[in-house]
């Protein structure tokens, strides 16, 4: 091998490791070092309602877990458009979700649904928005 050819393999060789180590870093700045433990606390001790809106994609956690557990065809579910959470005035909650998923059919339908929960998160019925 002549000295260019191996030059060349020395840098490359140094570029990777720097971009390992600069993903390590990364990883390792994230609180508790992961995506996802990050996802859950900001979700669950963001805010000290028991119902809020992710700070991620606007999705309230307990309505996507009640949507999940009833429908048809779990893995079809697509959310469209999340309002925020709004506090009534007996302390319990609403928010309206768009969202398409397959029928008993397997086609496609997109549902419109004003969701209140209780002042603990619990879903207590859905009615269709219009």
């Amino acid at each position: 091998m002549d000295k260019s050819t191996q030059d060349k393999g020395k840098g490359f060789i140094f570029e990777v490791i720097v971009f390992i180590v600069i993903i390590a870093v990364a990883i390792m700045s994230l609180p508790n070092g992961s995506v996802d433990n990050q996802t859950v606390s900001n979700s669950s001790t963001s805010s000290s309602s028991a119902v809020s809106n992710s700070s991620w994609d606007a999705s309230v956690y307990q309505v996507k877990n009640y949507i999940k557990n009833n429908a048809k065809d779990p893995k079809s579910i697509e959310y469209i458009e999340w309002s925020s959470v709004v506090k009534n005035s007996n302390n319990n909650y609403t928010v309206r979700v768009k969202y398409r998923a397959k029928n008993s059919f397997g086609a496609f339908t997109v549902e419109n649904k004003l969701f209140t929960l209780d002042s603990s998160g619990n879903v207590m019925g859905f009615k269709d928005f219009s």
